[in-house]
């Protein structure tokens, strides 16, 4: 920073010097014995401004320090004895210490709640004495007594909060509480507060120099990371936290570290295990070598039993997941010895393991009745990871025992449970790596009701809905103004002011952006990322207001709300099973389920039409409509332009690429107008006249066009005209950028430095019926999204629109003017106005015609990166 810092502790002011941490400096400061506070003064120019800590002395007391060492050596009877003399000490102080520390010694022992009335105490005498960082210390210990021994979540929250006004005088505890909010997130199994607490932690802790919860808070945000399924970041977390380790760490501390290493790569591996490898995720460590490591250096007397019982835990997973389960089984009885009495939350993961083992030695009644426990003990507490392991295990032994109508009812429970645990998973943060890290519920769901269609006609019809639920359960979740309707007027009223005070910052944001280009270099570079990080936090305050709307209705999508085949439709839904996959007919008659087996996205277009396509024949035959809808890789195939009969499928029949989003319940409407917006960021000459042409072409059908071309394309004024409940049609000509985790930073470029964002289309207070975006990559979604993804084009369909042509790709300027004027001109001769729901009906097969006309004209031409995305 560029002010200069002077610093009084107890002597003459001096500069004060340091490290550059974060923009601000890190240096350590030695107090004066009679110094009252510590007194900082940062001097810019003219201007000045101070920050005092006050400070206070401990009472120095030698049986409490030999009571520490004993304690710090194993010596726990002998520390113990050293302290309760202690307790009877006159001196306040002298007795918080004693009672802390002894505390914390029969936690160890498995006396929780003799520990939590021991810090009750301490924690009084604190507030008594004004010892403001001991009340931290101690309230922290009990936070974690409530949390993981005896699952008090809201006693937790209620103890950080008490907290809150003393934190302006304690700068170090102030920067520590995030990480112990944090804690108490994930076990409630909000994600979206987590993430966000654990890096804030991160942030402050290094700036302040607490090296200890530095690591501590990186490690629990690698494991959120891992939740999310984000998982090379996850790592690469973990091996910061493991680099700042200092040489002589105890080893206790780089115990801790291991074990929650090995766990991270212990659930990585497990998922990885039961999906594709598809995502191109860097290779992950292996997790035996670090627990064994954890488990040798557990055997000090700085170790709990409690740790090395969880190390024992994470090893016999580890075993387990080696398909040895003799060894897993050893592995957990030397944990149960250890530790006899877990806390709940260790003993729901027990639980999930004795199960596991069982199912591995073919004993499914008895690993029933283990996830029987699981499931009774998730409804007294939050426990969301484990419950939906839990759940999904259960499943799978109702299964194997044959028990159809239960095993039936149970995966529908756990597409329950992960529909509403997805929803706590922050927008750009990884919803679509989570969705993928579970994919296995729905693949073991979709196989076995697949596999009880031959004895119930029911199955396959419900198969093929929880199969389009499944890719669809992001986008649903952001189809918002369905559940508008079922939120009480209090939360309605928030989720009104959430969404403006989104739009007033984000205008404020596109007006700051418009004279950047005014800045001198060096201040442009600054600005920009002062710019980028105002970008994070409008996202974050439009997921807040997304996640209000999230909670009125569950499930997002009903079986009900599904699209049904029109007449002549023929449905064509793709997804995994257990081995392979699976795919379905559906048509206005029913639902036709056939294994296709392994599928290789990357194999001959011949060989993979014959394994999609073969199957359904007399399907496609008859149907003078397609609408496909493929999980995760193949979704990202041009399916429309695989072989079929000699000719791209296409030519048999219209395609359409649907993402299963519940109908509109609102009106549609009868207005008449477009919006059309020509080359906005003024580069792109043939995408100007790509609009005027298409401008013209509309007007001829009768419609009122508004034309915003170049300058005149600015945030406000596209976004303005686009949500005019009249406007039927939007036409974008121009720039199409796909950036960001989840493809969250996607956006439409306009005038002024402008860009129409996917939360800029998420927060539309009304989207064009039918939109066309002639662009680059504008239907483009991430490489890492197993089910249906996110860009700009299902931005718009979860906003409303009912039909989106865009583009898979980057695609040629002449060949998109070409396509999409194409979409509007129809019968040359054909000059009648009409209706705009001519373009809503016809639009699939014009844009069939034009692609088959290229096809059959212009050998090499990309004509199969456009594609027809419907709700």
């Amino acid at each position: 920073m560029d002010a200069a810092l002077e610093v009084a502790a107890g002597g003459p002011a001096r500069v004060l010097e340091g490290t550059a941490v974060n923009g601000g400096v890190l240096a350590r400061v030695e107090v004066a014995g009679a110094a009252d506070a510590v007194t900082v003064t940062a001097t810019l120019g003219a201007a000045a401004a101070s920050f005092r800590l006050a400070v206070a002395t401990s009472t120095a007391v030698p049986a409490l320090e030999e009571a520490e060492e004993l304690r710090q050596a194993g010596r726990f009877d002998e520390a113990t004895a050293r302290l309760a003399v202690l307790l009877e000490d006159e001196r306040p102080d002298v007795r918080a210490q004693a009672e802390r520390k002894l505390a914390r010694i029969v936690r160890v022992r498995g006396e929780p709640a003799r520990a939590a009335e021991l810090l009750a105490a301490a924690i009084e005498r604190d507030r008594a004495e004004g010892r403001v960082s001991d009340e931290f210390l101690d309230r922290f210990l009990l936070t974690f007594i409530r949390l993981y021994v005896d699952r008090q979540l809201g006693e937790a929250r209620q103890g950080l909060d008490a907290l809150a006004p003393l934190a302006v005088g304690y700068p170090e505890g102030a920067a520590v509480a995030p990480y112990f909010r944090g804690l108490v997130a994930v076990e409630g199994g909000d994600l979206r507060a987590a993430l966000g607490l654990f890096r804030e932690a991160a942030e402050r802790t290094v700036q302040l120099g607490v090296e200890d919860f530095h690591q501590q808070a990186l490690q629990q945000w690698s494991v959120a990371l891992g939740i999310l399924g984000r998982h090379a970041e996850a790592v690469a977390l973990m091996r910061e936290a493991e680099a700042r380790l200092p040489v002589g760490a105890n080893p206790c501390q780089r115990a801790r570290l291991l074990n929650n290493a090995g766990w991270l790569a212990l659930r990585a591996a497990d998922v990885r295990a039961h999906v594709d490898n598809d995502g191109g995720e860097a290779a992950l460590p292996d997790p035996m070598p670090m627990l064994e490591e954890a488990l040798h250096l557990s055997h000090v007397p700085c170790s709990e039993p409690v740790d090395r019982a969880n190390l024992l835990v994470n090893l016999a997973y580890a075993a387990l997941d080696r398909g040895h389960a003799e060894e897993a089984r050893r592995r957990l009885d030397d944990a149960r010895r250890e530790n006899p009495s877990p806390s709940p939350l260790v003993e729901v993961w027990r639980l999930l393991l004795e199960g596991r083992i069982a199912i591995a030695e073919h004993r499914p009644a008895q690993a029933l009745a283990w996830f029987d426990q699981v499931e009774d003990r998730g409804e007294h507490g939050a426990f969301l990871e484990a419950r939906f392991e839990g759940a999904l295990r259960r499943a799978e032994a109702l299964d194997m025992l044959g028990r159809a109508a239960a095993a039936r009812a149970a995966f529908a429970e756990v597409e329950v449970l992960l529909e509403a645990w997805s929803r706590a998973v922050p927008l750009g943060e990884g919803r679509d790596t989570f969705l993928g890290r579970h994919e296995q519920a729905a693949r073991l769901h979709v196989d076995f009701l697949v596999r009880q269609a031959h004895r119930d006609p029911t199955a396959a019809e419900e198969a093929a809905r929880v199969a389009r639920k499944s890719r669809a359960r992001l986008l649903a979740d952001l189809d918002w103004t369905n559940r508008i309707g079922a939120l009480s007027p209090e939360a309605r009223a928030r989720w009104e002011a959430a969404v403006a005070e989104y739009r007033r910052a984000r205008a404020a944001l596109d007006e700051a952006m418009a004279s950047d280009w005014r800045l001198t270099q060096d201040r442009r570079e600054a600005t920009a990322a002062e710019r980028t990080a105002e970008h994070a936090r409008l996202r974050v305050a439009l997921d807040a207001a997304l996640a209000l709307a999230g909670q009125s209705v569950a499930p997002a999508i009903a079986a009900a709300d599904l699209p049904r085949p029109g007449d002549g439709e023929l449905q064509l839904v793709y997804h995994p099973v257990r081995h392979g996959w699976v795919g379905f007919a559906v048509t206005a008659n029913g639902v036709a389920a056939r294994p296709l087996g392994e599928v290789d996205p990357g194999a001959a277009p011949d060989r993979l039409a014959d394994q999609m396509f073969g199957p359904f024949h007399a399907d496609i035959v008859r149907a003078s409509r397609l609408r496909v809808a493929a999980y995760g890789t193949l979704d990202r195939l041009d399916l429309h332009a695989l072989p079929w009969e000699g000719r791209p499928l296409v030519a048999h029949a219209p395609v359409v690429y649907g993402l299963d989003l519940p109908a509109r319940t609102t009106a549609p409407t009868s207005a008449e107008r477009a919006v059309v917006v020509g080359d906005p960021v003024g580069d792109l000459p043939a995408a100007r006249a790509e609009a005027n042409a298409v401008a013209l072409l509309l007007e001829r059908r009768g419609l009122r066009v508004a034309l915003l071309e170049g300058p005149a394309a600015t945030h406000d004024a596209v976004r303005g005209a686009i949500e005019q409940p009249e406007v039927a049609i939007l036409h974008y000509a121009g720039h199409g950028v796909f950036e960001g985790r989840d493809g969250w930073e996607s956006a439409l470029p306009l005038a002024a430095g402008g860009r129409l964002t996917v939360g800029d289309i998420l927060a539309l207070a009304h989207a064009p019926a039918r939109v066309v975006l002639s662009g680059c990559e504008t239907a483009r979604t991430a490489d890492a999204a197993r089910a249906g993804g996110l860009g700009l084009a299902q931005a718009f369909a979860a906003a409303g629109a009912g039909v989106v042509v865009a583009t898979a790709r980057p695609v040629d300027d002449a060949l998109a003017a070409r396509v999409v004027t194409a979409l509007y001109a129809g019968d040359a001769a054909d000059t009648q106005p009409r209706s705009s729901e001519w373009f809503l009906d016809d639009i699939p097969a014009s844009l069939r015609a034009v692609q088959l006309a290229l096809h059959d004209t212009r050998p090499g031409v990309d004509w199969a990166s456009f594609r027809a995305l419907v709700r």
